[in-house]
């Protein structure tokens, strides 16, 4: 179940959004190099929910814009409470498991083009924002 966070969620989280936004905005200067839009409050969050069997598939974050493309991608955990599998997963050369992203708290930021997925929820409910950062089109 994924769905865009509500307005009043997203007063609530905003300076763990803002301090998101600068770390991206860090990474990407140290980093990444990539042109990116300036982020704005109007941007949405997407806020994921896996229950028991919840799941997402290896995919990657492609552009619905046709000026302009995702170039970063940064996921946060957001859970309250403990939960099992719904581990996150990376494709570079092979599949990467980033057992970090289970703690509350912690955010991952990385190429958007990159192959990532969700493996099944075994036990709990995990729960996530996310969010993507755009940049002029590279044609």
């Amino acid at each position: 179940k994924t769905s865009n966070v509500s307005v009043f969620q997203y007063r609530r989280l905003k300076p763990e959004l803002d301090r998101l936004t600068q770390a991206i905005l860090d990474l990407n200067k140290n980093h990444f190099g990539f042109n990116l839009h300036e982020t704005n409050d109007n941007e949405f969050i997407n806020y994921n929910e896996y229950g028991v069997d919840g799941q997402y598939e290896w995919h990657s974050d492609e552009s619905v814009y046709g000026a302009s493309d995702i170039k970063l991608t940064a996921v946060m955990n957001i859970s309250t409470d403990a939960y099992e599998g719904g581990e996150y997963q990376l494709f570079l050369n092979g599949e990467l498991t980033i057992p970090q992203l289970k703690k509350p708290g912690t955010a991952i930021v990385f190429i958007s083009s990159i192959q990532h997925r969700v493996t099944p929820v075994i036990k709990g409910t995990r729960k996530t924002i996310s969010h993507w950062v755009t940049g002029p089109k590279l044609c």
